[in-house]
């Protein structure tokens, strides 16, 4: 599981790549890149805020989805409720 604690006050987003070396925001320089993969490995830096917020997006739905599976398991409207659930986390 993933501690997001480890990223509190992280620079915020969004960064963007320069295309050459570098990773920035409007105001900060996050970091230089000059493996052979620079290129892919900017962009992967780059989309680390808006990731990091997927993932917690969707952790909170899994939590969700399992909190309705425990407590209807039953339930006739269960999965139009786990839908829904999915549909909210994918479009915030």
């Amino acid at each position: 599981m993933i501690d997001y604690s480890k990223f509190e006050g992280h620079t915020p987003g969004p960064w963007k790549w320069d295309g050459i070396f570098s990773v920035d925001t409007k105001d900060v320089r996050v970091c230089y890149t000059h493996h052979n993969n620079r290129s892919a490995n900017g962009e992967l830096i780059a989309a680390a805020p808006d990731l990091l917020e997927e993932n917690k997006r969707l952790r909170t739905a899994i939590a969700e989805i399992r909190i309705l599976i425990d407590t209807f398991p039953d339930s006739p409207t269960l999965a139009e409720s786990i839908d829904q659930i999915c549909y909210n986390a994918l479009n915030p």
